[in-house]
């Protein structure tokens, strides 16, 4: 077997093996946190530092393994919503959600007939 093949065989049993664990994560994280994005770098830095500060305080107080191992899968949850967040297409996304949003919340404040009659402001002005 080749080296390519065996780093891909490696690599394509370590993720299923350990997918279901991280996916679990992932879910009780947007379950506990909600599924917007990060509105900052900064805000998604704290996260992962906070997460980084919880394995590191693991490892100094001698927890055990399997506990430090959930205090990674913490980290790498919130590396992969900070990348998740920040990915080119997910801009997209959200422009469309905030318009979708902006339009529920006028239909609801101003009612739908009003809504569709109420002259809105065009910019520039």
């Amino acid at each position: 077997m080749t080296k390519d093949k065996q780093i891909s065989q490696f690599t394509n049993e370590v993720l299923d093996q350990f997918y279901p664990a991280f996916k679990l994560a992932f879910l009780k994280r947007n379950a506990k946190h909600g599924t917007r994005p990060l509105v900052s770098l900064h805000e998604a830095y704290g996260i992962c530092a906070e997460e980084l500060h919880e394995v590191m305080d693991a490892i100094w107080k001698h927890y055990p393994k399997d506990h430090v191992a959930k205090e990674f899968l913490d980290l790498a949850v919130a590396a992969f919503f900070a990348y998740y967040s920040f990915h080119e297409d997910f801009d997209e996304i959200i422009k469309i959600e905030s318009v979708l949003e902006s339009e529920a919340h006028w239909k609801a404040k101003l009612g739908e007939k009003d809504y569709k009659n109420e002259e809105r402001p065009t910019f520039p002005p």
